[in-house]
């Protein structure tokens, strides 16, 4: 009994069954053939990925030159490289420039005590180092800081004000700012002190006297100015 047709299988079989004659295998063939499947992986081995990246070699260079670095003091530092005894035979500009230095300790000292970390905190941001002969310089600061005329400024007994801004005005009216070195306050005193260094000057002791003048305003008892030549160690006192 025929199968009805459904599906192209079916017609498939249907047509092939007709063709066998049932003695021996039936071949059916239809179309040309093509390339080997040995042809086509050659083919394609000839093709480059373009995803792989073939490693090249080239050849380097290395050439040499003459060096044109050179060594540069900063200018922070070199001002400062000389020792004490040397300042008889400097300028009266190099005399005022190694002072910059002392003036930035001064600053951050309160006590005697805190000159082994005042220079600690200058030699970590590089201003003191390299050629500066910083145990002369220690040495120098102690010894002012041990004169028996300054010493107790420096013992911890004193409210300190550093380099603290006082506001006022000018003649004109103008809101000016003025910052002395060093203000300090104790029971019924007060003293406030101007570093400098290099050659007194009249408007130095102007500038104190003006200080002066302010911190009685504000309230303050019984003020003294001085002026402390700290690199020569002369001690002024303007009123």
């Amino acid at each position: 009994e025929t199968q009805p047709v459904k599906t192209i299988g079916d017609l498939l079989f249907e047509i092939l069954s007709e063709a066998t004659t049932g003695e021996g295998p039936f071949v059916f063939e239809t179309g040309s053939p093509v390339g080997g499947k040995k042809e086509q992986t050659a083919a394609c081995a000839e093709q480059k990925n373009p995803l792989v990246i073939e490693s090249e070699i080239i050849p380097a260079v290395l050439r040499t030159f003459a060096s044109r670095v050179t060594f540069q003091q900063s200018n922070q530092s070199k001002e400062f490289v000389r020792d004490e005894e040397e300042t008889e035979t400097e300028t009266q500009e190099d005399y005022i420039s190694r002072g910059k230095l002392l003036h930035r300790l001064l600053a951050a000292v309160t006590t005697r005590d805190d000159i082994p970390k005042a220079f600690d905190d200058l030699q970590e941001q590089g201003i003191v180092g390299g050629e500066i002969n910083v145990e002369a310089l220690k040495k120098l600061l102690e010894k002012r800081l041990s004169d028996p005329r300054v010493a107790d400024w420096f013992d911890g007994s004193w409210q300190l004000f550093n380099e603290c801004n006082i506001l006022t005005k000018d003649s004109g009216g103008q809101v000016v700012v003025k910052r002395p070195d060093r203000v300090m306050v104790r029971e019924e005193e007060t003293v406030v002190v101007d570093f400098k260094f290099g050659k007194p000057k009249a408007e130095y002791k102007s500038q104190v006297d003006e200080y002066v003048s302010l911190l009685k305003r504000m309230g303050y008892p019984k003020v003294k100015g001085f002026l402390w030549y700290v690199y020569s160690g002369e001690l002024e006192e303007v009123c």
